[in-house]
């Protein structure tokens, strides 16, 4: 399911405490009222002035913004990179690529800041069963970006929900020209990819139980140039050894912190 959703998200009503998957717990609170915003084709791709960012006036309303310095964003996307990367991340990564190269692209690698953006708002959207660009605080895909420390000078966001495997959410996007498009932008060369699984999706929300998140991005090196951080770090030196094997050992529950 591809849904792209335009104009104020209802507030939905406090429901009791719903099991998300495994052992965990999650109480689903009444949320603000937010402007959701539409993330699709290379028209609604976000530019961006390293030098200039601004968080959206509704994020900052709930006081979510400059969570942590951005070397400490930068300090824990990079630790938790590798538990991030499962097989079903590099498969999706694998079947993105296939697709720009079949364009005449060049491939994009998994960039950390970028895999745990997605990865917390993929459990946002899983957890209380949406699926939408804008965060249930209010935070849009710049905002996510920018606290996990990462600086562009373009970023573009594809969604999907429902099926498993990451070959069935490919053809959701290749058969979606607006998702295809976001894709196959030339200037894209880093992305973020998550997936996660809720066995009981919450009353209210649409009654799917798989999610995906992909963000695709071009860099902004001189910004990290300037704050001394250079070069790949080795963050994907470890991803030649993994390979994606046909198991439910990547998929994450919902309820864990992110």
């Amino acid at each position: 399911m591809l849904v792209a959703l335009t104009g104020a998200i209802p507030k939905p009503r406090v429901l009791p405490w719903a099991t998300t998957g495994g052992n965990f717990l999650v109480r689903v609170k009444s949320k603000p009222e937010c402007n959701a915003q539409k993330y699709h084709g290379p028209g609604a791709v976000i530019t961006y002035d390293p030098d200039k960012f601004e968080y959206t006036p509704e994020y900052l309303k709930v006081g979510r913004g400059n969570r942590q310095s951005r070397a400490a964003a930068i300090a824990e996307a990079e630790q938790r990179f590798a538990d991030l990367v499962t097989p079903k991340v590099l498969e999706m990564l694998r079947l993105a690529n296939e697709v720009r190269r079949k364009h005449g692209l060049s491939e994009m690698r998994l960039e950390p800041r970028l895999t745990l953006a997605a990865k917390r708002h993929n459990i946002d959207i899983a957890r209380h069963a949406l699926m939408q660009h804008t965060g249930t605080d209010c935070s849009q895909l710049k905002d996510r970006v920018w606290d996990a420390g990462y600086t562009w000078t373009k970023i573009a966001e594809n969604l999907a929900g429902g099926n498993e495997t990451a070959a069935a959410t490919m053809g959701q996007w290749t058969s979606s020209k607006r998702h295809l498009e976001q894709m196959t932008i030339p200037a894209m060369t880093e992305a973020g990819i998550a997936y996660d699984y809720n066995p009981h999706p919450p009353r209210g929300g649409i009654p799917i139980k798989h999610f995906w998140t992909l963000i695709l991005a071009r860099p902004d090196p001189w910004r990290d140039r300037r704050d001394g951080r250079t070069g790949d770090s080795g963050f994907n030196d470890h991803l030649k050894e993994k390979a994606p094997k046909k198991s439910r050992k990547g998929q994450t529950s919902v309820g864990k912190k992110s």
